[in-house]
């Protein structure tokens, strides 16, 4: 079957680091033209940066694991058993078709150059190329891979066609969890913003 693996784009992440850097400056900044006269102030802004740096550009990715994926996006974390997905699709980025509904998934952008032309050779009747460390058992999990929606669709792809078919009667169920900790960052970052900002 292969590791965990744990996808996130690594463009995301570059911009989270970028953003925090950005809020941490502008926090230094602030603190040396003004003091600590007014801290709510000073904290706000880079505050909501900061959170919105975490929920939006770090936080989401998608796992893929023995018997599911599970898709962490800024709201919810959502997971979907094999079972459960009717198909995969990779236009807009990776969305996994199920029963219940759609799930896009934040953690696996539209496809780059080279996952378009991994596509045209998926589509010409070639195998998908999936690197080594995805697919092999000697690997330790979890692995950790920049994710691109066409690498996510293959790999989830390989992993349920090497599940035997469910029985008849035994459905799967997507599972919805609100991301509390995402949710109460980015709310109470901007509940601070709007306070500091009419007071």
């Amino acid at each position: 079957m292969g590791p965990v693996v744990v996808f996130r784009p690594t463009s995301s992440q570059a911009s989270a680091v970028f953003a925090w850097v950005v809020a941490l400056a502008l926090l230094v900044g602030t603190l040396a033209a003004d003091g600590v006269s007014s801290v709510l102030t000073l904290v706000a802004l880079p505050l909501v940066i900061a959170a919105y740096a975490w929920a939006v550009l770090w936080w989401p990715f998608v796992r893929v694991e023995a018997d599911r994926v599970v898709v962490g996006n800024v709201l919810r974390t959502l997971t979907v058993p094999y079972g459960a997905i009717e198909s995969v699709e990779t236009r807009w980025g990776l969305r996994i078709v199920t029963r219940e509904g759609r799930v896009d998934a934040w953690g696996a952008p539209a496809r780059s150059a080279l996952a378009r032309r991994r596509a045209r050779r998926h589509s010409d009747g070639l195998p998908p190329t999936i690197p080594e460390a995805l697919t092999s058992t000697r690997v330790p999990g979890p692995v950790r891979h920049a994710s691109d929606a066409g690498l996510v669709a293959d790999v989830v792809d390989l992993r349920r066609r090497a599940l035997p078919a469910p029985r008849p009667g035994q459905a799967a169920h997507v599972t919805r969890i609100v991301n509390v900790r995402e949710v109460a960052l980015l709310v109470g970052s901007l509940t601070l913003l709007v306070v500091a900002l009419t007071t």
